[in-house]
């Protein structure tokens, strides 16, 4: 049963706990929000609905990044040897690791539409890290 059905309460994310309740599967969140009525106690639970802000940037799967020695790279595809094989060529880039997501924006280093490896990257690379 929910204390509040339909009703809204604006409110601004201020943080998120880095782990997750195992026994109630939940994550505590505190948020900014006003409380004028003091309808709202500590420690309620809640569903929330969080929205942001789009962020476009250029990004690549999280599995195609490589780190070989102090380089962070990627292997970029650079067209067809005259036998017929694929050849690559290893090219450093700058990503945000920040977010903790599959997908990570490329600061620099690729350009838009650059056809990278995503899967076994590695196996290029001879095998050194």
């Amino acid at each position: 049963m929910f204390a509040f059905p339909g009703k809204v309460f604006p409110a601004r994310v201020e943080w998120v706990a880095g782990t997750l309740d195992p026994s109630t599967r939940t994550a505590k969140v505190r948020c900014v929000l006003e409380n004028t009525e003091r309808a709202l106690k500590p420690e309620m639970y809640a569903t929330l609905f969080i929205s942001v802000d789009e962020r476009k940037a250029l990004a690549i799967p999280r599995g195609s990044l490589l780190r070989l020695g102090e380089q962070t790279a990627v292997f970029v595809e650079k067209g067809t040897a005259p036998d017929g094989r694929h050849v690559f060529l290893r090219t450093p880039v700058s990503v945000d690791e920040s977010e903790g997501s599959k997908w990570l924006p490329v600061a620099h280093g690729l350009e838009k539409g650059t056809r990278i490896v995503t899967e076994g990257g590695i196996l290029l690379s001879g095998g050194s890290s």
